[in-house]
């Protein structure tokens, strides 16, 4: 079960999800990603969800990322790093979001498999969605929105804060679920980011999250953080944060190297499609009004490479 915190304003948007999938108490797949950063007409957010880990047989963060975008990544076991077509969708952003929701809701069209619907009928799902959304007239405000599924039901569920949540200079800190921190908690949180820049903000909800992976088998410590200004400033950030070092390992003849690395999300728009990768090196991705700054280990290593990764398959109940 994943923890997702987020910290909303009128400032910046910071949507933080650690990256840990369980199979009982057990961590399952070492290189899960839960988050798809995604950009349409009219609006850009960080989507991480919490609960079942795959949806029919495709990681549920591989099936989010294709009913957002519409490409076809089911029959990839390792999609491709980088991904273009034309011409670009021309659904809206909030059009997405409403579909996404719509497909939850019927997801017994597209998986057969009784022992899954089954896991999935009893199971809380929820995607926390943080951004922005803005008009052709110009008007722009963060955006705080849940696609939610309570335990008991198919009925997935759209949900918005209030539209002028943000007025008066309100800061928002919301964790999914909400089960692993409490409200003191959150309040102490708050007070602790009172005033702070993006990045002391990201390391407050940082330390809060690896607190609660110390107490709980069911969240990790490693983290996948997406920082959204406002679009005006055209600036946005995806970021690994790692308490242990990963690393890519290069073959050439006899030769083997080895480099620091790090991970990327989902990075999603109209016509071009980033799948989770591990990197060398930071790079930027051109995304609406947004230039995305891509973390690396090293933003100037003399060697840049983006490797794709292979999902673990889900696992069978055995009869």
């Amino acid at each position: 079960m994943t923890l997702i915190l987020s910290r909303s304003s009128h400032r910046f948007v910071l949507q933080l999800s650690d990256r840990l999938v369980t199979q009982g108490s057990a961590a399952f797949d070492p290189i899960s990603n839960k988050t798809v950063l995604f950009f349409a007409l009219g609006g850009m957010a960080s989507l991480s969800y919490t609960g079942i880990a795959f949806i029919g047989d495709l990681p549920t963060d591989q099936w989010i990322a294709q009913q957002l975008t519409g490409f076809d990544l089911t029959r990839f076991e390792k999609p491709p790093a980088m991904a273009s077509r034309g011409p670009p969708s021309k659904i809206d952003f909030g059009m997405s979001l409403y579909n996404l929701a719509g497909q939850l809701q019927v997801l017994e069209n597209h998986v057969s498999e009784r022992d899954w619907l089954s896991s999935w009928d009893t199971r809380p799902f929820e995607i926390a969605i943080n951004g922005w959304q803005w008009n052709s007239r110009g008007s722009t405000r963060p955006i705080i929105a849940w696609i939610e599924k309570p335990a008991g039901t198919r009925a997935a569920t759209l949900g918005y804060a209030d539209r002028n949540w943000y007025a008066g200079r309100t800061v928002s800190i919301v964790a999914t679920p909400s089960g692993y921190i409490d409200g003191a908690t959150i309040d102490r949180i708050g007070t602790d980011l009172r005033g702070s820049d993006a990045d002391a903000s990201e390391r407050v909800l940082t330390d809060a999250m690896r607190a609660v992976a110390r107490a709980s088998p069911h969240v990790g410590s490693d983290i996948m953080s997406v920082l959204l200004g406002p679009p005006y400033t055209g600036y946005a950030r995806v970021k690994f944060i790692s308490t242990e070092g990963h690393s890519l390992e290069l073959y050439g003849g006899k030769h083997r190297s080895t480099m620091p690395a790090a991970f990327t999300p989902w990075i999603a728009g109209p016509s071009s499609l980033h799948a989770p990768s591990l990197i060398s090196r930071s790079y930027e991705v051109a995304l609406g009004p947004y230039i995305v700054q891509v973390t690396g280990p090293a933003a100037h290593a003399r060697l840049g490479v983006v490797s794709g990764l292979v999902r673990r398959k889900r696992p069978r109940k055995r009869h």
